[in-house]
């Protein structure tokens, strides 16, 4: 039925006030390398918003400008291949606020990166992860490789999506059912690509009788109901997954499994830097991902399986365009890997020397990936 779960309080006052300094220190330093990276991007020659922020901020925008006197623009408010979870957010809070500016964006994506880190240590504390190691664990989540924070400069819906999963993931551990309910059916209307982990996490609290049927409707009715208007609107009932299937999963491809990283790699061979950096990376995440599952660490807390199978299944499936995608929510794999870590202690007592060498890396590789999208973007 699952592990026995920690409620994270130390064994003395003296412990826990240590916990809350080390906690406190790890948010402002995380805030700060969130901040001189915003810094460092807005001295690029950058425009922004462009690509999906542009849409989100144009969607927001329809929404605030006719919503009231034409419902119907909700379904003008994202691209079809998103889902309009974010625009709405950035809708309501322009409303709420007033800040008719779209640096609001990188307000809402870093205050939700901050909360993510947050839910992240909650997560590993009660997976009774090593004090120490859930620190770096939760610095190298949010400084993951290339986008972890990089996603929330450049303010896309991941980082919306992955506070609403992992929120959701959180209180499905603490057997907070509404809250549950509620973070989860955010999340689907936050971003499709976190629907597998949603399902995953409603699978599994259905076979451990932790979740019943109605919690599982509950959960899903709001996209379910979004999904059956917009396809009424456009008269077609798969609008809302047609462009993702065309694009994610056919589009020039020349495999039926592992498509997106063999093509990727085999560009990287022939001389593309960024597709040679992004074949090696993906593939290891795909390793590290099916080395979990190959483990069976996840045994002892089946909900693990939410951060695992849909990262080993973007790498089977994805076409290049969507590839990606492994390195975007690939940081998902940091919470199985140290709860595996943890369970072995001769591998435990490495994580001290290279947790934060790891981190460094991955937070001098965000600056490395702005400088990328810099030039992409121009």
């Amino acid at each position: 039925m699952g592990i026995t779960l920690m409620d994270g309080t130390e064994s003395t006052a003296s412990s826990r006030r240590q916990q809350e300094v080390l906690l406190v220190t790890l948010l402002c330093i995380a805030v700060m390398s969130w901040l001189a990276l915003w810094l460092f991007y807005s001295r690029l020659d950058i425009e922004y918003p462009t690509s999906d922020p542009k849409m989100y901020w144009d969607g927001s925008t329809r929404l605030v400008d006719e919503f009231t006197n034409d419902p119907a623009s909700l379904f003008r408010s994202h691209h079809r291949d998103h889902v309009p979870g974010y625009p709405v957010l950035i809708a309501l809070v322009r409303a709420a606020s007033g800040w008719d500016n779209p640096e609001l964006m990188r307000v809402i994506t870093l205050i939700g990166w901050t909360a993510n880190l947050l839910v992240i240590y909650r997560i590993l504390t009660l997976l009774q992860v090593r004090s120490s190691m859930r620190l770096w664990g939760t610095l190298l989540y949010g400084a993951f490789p290339l986008t972890g924070m990089s996603a929330a400069v450049h303010p896309i819906s991941d980082t919306l999506a992955l506070l609403f999963l992992t929120s959701g993931i959180l209180f499905y551990l603490l057997d907070r059912k509404s809250l549950m309910v509620l973070t989860l059916a955010a999340a689907l209307l936050m971003h499709k690509f976190v629907w597998p982990g949603v399902l995953i996490v409603l699978a599994v609290g259905v076979w451990q009788k932790r979740v019943g049927w109605p919690v599982v409707v509950l959960t899903v009715s709001p996209l379910l109901a979004y999904w059956i208007a917009i396809s009424m609107h456009y008269n077609d009932p798969f609008y809302l997954i047609t462009g993702n299937v065309s694009v994610g999963l056919e589009n020039d491809r020349q495999f039926p499994v592992l498509d997106g990283i063999l093509q990727t790699l085999a560009e990287g061979s022939e001389g593309s830097l960024p597709d040679l950096v992004k074949g090696i990376l993906t593939s290891t995440i795909l390793v590290v991902a099916l080395w979990l599952l190959a483990t069976r660490s996840w045994a002892k807390e089946l909900s693990l399986l939410a951060f695992i199978i849909p990262v080993i299944g973007f790498g089977l499936v994805t076409a290049p365009y969507l590839v990606f995608v492994l390195v975007r929510f690939g940081k998902l794999l940091i919470v199985p890997t140290l709860f595996y870590v943890s369970q072995h202690p001769k591998l435990d007592r490495y994580t001290g020397t290279l947790m934060p060498f790891l981190v460094l890396l991955s937070l001098l590789s965000q600056f490395a990936f702005t400088t990328y999208q810099a030039d992409f973007f121009s």
